[in-house]
């Protein structure tokens, strides 16, 4: 059987099977936990949940079983898009269901804090970003 290699990044980012999975799988474990917390008393939640945390990890995986042509920085960019954006849809979710209190009932009644889900995936959309392209810069000047 012929071995892949992966796609090499032009920066900063590139393949690495632990870290890939550690991230993806890390940010959306929280949603894992909480829809089994939500599954015996409400099951249209829990499966909500449940969906929130497996499509962005079937994303994830078969990005990363494509990365022998898909560059790992557009990778992880996709990546962390798709579990932002799963995230705070199952976030909205739990808001406007008011089933947030099942979860943590410190975050119910008014907490906000709830809401900068989204700003931390695009906090660190950002600051990839950043490191990529200055990366790429000291790459370029380095005869």
């Amino acid at each position: 059987m012929r071995t892949r290699e992966p796609r090499p990044g032009n920066g900063q980012f590139q393949w690495n099977t632990g870290g890939w999975f550690g991230a993806q799988i890390g940010s959306t474990l929280w949603v894992l936990i909480a829809a089994l917390v939500l599954l015996p008393k409400h099951a249209v939640a829990g499966v909500i949940g449940l969906s929130c945390f497996l499509v962005p990890n079937i994303f994830g995986s078969i990005l990363y079983l494509n990365r022998n042509r898909v560059a790992p920085y557009p990778a992880i960019q996709w990546l962390i898009f798709v579990i932002g954006l799963f995230s705070v849809v199952f976030v909205v979710y739990l808001d406007r269901t008011a089933l947030v209190q099942e979860i943590d009932s410190s975050l119910g009644s008014g907490q906000w804090g709830f809401y900068l889900v989204p700003i931390l995936f695009v906090g660190l959309m950002g600051v990839f970003h950043v490191m990529e392209h200055e990366a790429v810069k000291r790459r370029k000047e380095t005869p």
